[in-house]
């Protein structure tokens, strides 16, 4: 194993325990990263749970029933679901929403997010190497 590929394990490596330390208590229990009162539940509650987390249970559903996703009749009247950015159907960071049960979104939103902090490092880290950044420097 050459030098360059023993170094980005290593990279690799530590971004793996930051993402996941990270994302430890989403991961782990598949509740929120923040714990609130109820009595203020529903003020701080991210605009996620609303919009983003309906359209992709509605995705995944259609996508075990075997019907492509093409419309969402449930929001406001019926919408196009594809057309829309938020469910991202055709993202591949999209894919534990699809693999896993609807029953662990929870757990599918935290690993798509630590997915795409993964990937995001790992093209950062390959490109700082090119430019001639140091280990450290890229890490």
């Amino acid at each position: 194993m050459g030098r360059p590929i023993r170094e980005f394990l290593w990279a690799s490596a530590v971004c793996v325990i930051a993402v996941g330390w990270f994302f430890r208590k989403p991961l782990v229990s598949g509740g929120h990263a923040f714990r609130f009162p109820a009595s203020e539940a529903l003020r701080f509650v991210p605009e996620w749970h609303y919009s983003v987390f309906p359209a992709h249970a509605l995705v995944a559903q259609s996508l075990r029933e075997g019907v492509f996703p093409l419309w969402a009749p449930q929001a406001q009247g019926g919408t196009p679901l594809i057309a829309k950015m938020m469910p991202g159907v055709f993202s591949p960071f999209e894919l534990p929403y699809y693999l896993l049960s609807t029953k662990v979104l929870h757990h599918a939103a935290a690993l798509s997010a630590a997915l795409k902090l993964y990937f995001a490092f790992v093209f950062v880290y390959l490109f700082a190497r090119i430019v001639g950044v140091g280990w450290c420097g890229g890490v």
